[in-house]
């Protein structure tokens, strides 16, 4: 497992765990909204940051992705957040930030792209 890909892509998912706390949050605050207890399923394309996320131990020697590692898994435990694989071809956020081919633009699914006149 390459370290050096995984860990910006752990902190990625760190981060999302957090906005989605946030956002549980706020729901919470409005008085309309119903507090749920399920988790949010969050679709990541990196399954060394998946498999780090559940492993119940760190044994990477950077302390700042050991502290991400810890909130992760607060979050799991907590049952905040839950990861699912998604593949690159099928993440919808890929196009959007990384090249976009004509069979990429023609087969995404979700995205309503236009020509330009």
């Amino acid at each position: 497992m390459a370290y050096s890909i995984m860990e910006p892509k752990f902190i990625g998912l760190e981060l999302a765990g957090q906005e989605v706390e946030q956002l549980k949050n706020l729901l919470a605050d409005m008085p309309l909204w119903k507090r749920q207890a399920m988790a949010i399923s969050l679709h990541y394309d990196s399954q060394a940051a998946i498999k780090v996320a559940h492993n119940s131990m760190y044994n990477g020697k950077k302390r700042h992705i050991r502290i991400r590692h810890s909130a992760v898994k607060q979050m799991l435990k907590h049952d905040a957040i839950s990861l699912e694989y998604v593949t690159s071809k099928r993440n919808l956020a890929n196009p959007l930030i990384k090249g976009l081919t004509r069979v990429v633009l023609q087969t995404s699914r979700g995205i309503e792209l236009k020509p330009m006149d």
